[in-house]
């Protein structure tokens, strides 16, 4: 086979092309941290870098909802909090008005505070975490009790929804992250048992109308009470499955974020060696080609 001047001449030059291109990639490389800069630097770990952040995208999602309906579900305990302590001070009042020591103005006085803790129960039931109120259902956008006063008479007015807003905390999971307010305020707990706003009417009106009954009262009252631990038990329990949620979300994070710094970063230490290396080759490879070039007959006539 014949080979030409300009034959060896073109090999050489595109083999010192190459040897200069990994030099700047790995230079590249070296000021960027990186050795995926483009996709041609590695097409098959482009593609599971793409995947990776396809999976992180979606995992940070699920954090953010659960992280969302953890927040959810804490007001939602503080408001059951604040409502277990209001019913336990119109506790503490029927007691002191069943004492059978007490005047018709001790008992106007015990009523007018009761009716105070009773308007607090209002405002609890009314409690708005900033983006919706938190016992009105699924809308949310409209205070879900109201309430008028006439005389020794008291009448509520419940408007809220009873259905459960759901957050996805991965892949099908799907936990509830409100409380249904129906069932804390006008539900009966058990049967023959009246609901809290039915109790709370009665409680008010027998203080003035019926103090015999306040003993009655008081047991529906109980009732009340411990239906709503029992709602806080729930709302409890999933508190605690959000917070496991977060937990196991947060570490599939961190995995996914170690193996993409593997696909992504370069090692820097290596880098500075091949590039030390590639550096030592292309000096080289210049010395030969002083020595390849073959001078012309120009050069030699000269």
């Amino acid at each position: 086979m014949r080979v030409t001047t300009f034959g060896m001449n073109a090999r050489y030059l595109q083999d010192l092309s190459d040897i200069m291109s990994k030099y700047q990639d790995l230079q590249q490389q070296l000021s960027t941290g990186r050795k995926l800069n483009q996709p041609s630097d590695d097409p098959v770990g482009l593609s599971v870098d793409i995947t990776i952040q396809t999976s992180l995208a979606q995992i940070e999602q699920w954090k953010n909802n659960a992280d969302s309906g953890l927040t959810k579900l804490q007001t939602a305990d503080a408001s059951l909090n604040s409502l277990q302590s209001v019913l336990g001070n119109i506790r503490t009042e029927i007691l002191q008005a069943m004492n059978g020591t007490n005047t018709p103005s001790d008992l106007n006085q015990i009523q007018s505070v009761v009716l105070q803790q009773i308007q607090n129960v209002v405002q609890i039931a009314n409690t708005n975490d900033g983006e919706q109120y938190i016992f009105a259902g699924v809308t949310g956008k409209q205070a879900p009790l109201s309430m008028s006063v006439a005389g020794t008479t008291i009448t509520f007015t419940w408007s809220g929804g009873g259905a459960q807003k759901t957050t996805i905390g991965g892949g099908n999971m799907r936990i509830p992250v409100n409380v249904d307010g129906a069932q804390v305020f006008n539900t009966s707990p058990s049967g023959g048992v009246p609901s809290l706003l039915a109790n709370l009417a009665d409680i008010y009106s027998d203080l003035s109308n019926n103090p015999a009954k306040l003993d009655a009262d008081l047991q529906s009252l109980d009732a009340n009470l411990d239906h709503i631990s029992a709602i806080r038990a729930d709302v409890g329990g999933r508190m605690s499955l959000l917070q496991a949620t977060q937990t196991q979300l947060s570490a599939m994070v961190n995995n996914l974020q170690q193996s993409k710094g593997k696909v992504e970063d370069a090692d820097l230490a290596q880098v500075i060696t091949q590039l030390s290396t590639q550096q030592t080759v292309y000096q080289a490879a210049l010395e030969a080609g002083i020595r390849l070039i073959l001078p012309t007959l120009a050069d030699v006539l000269q």
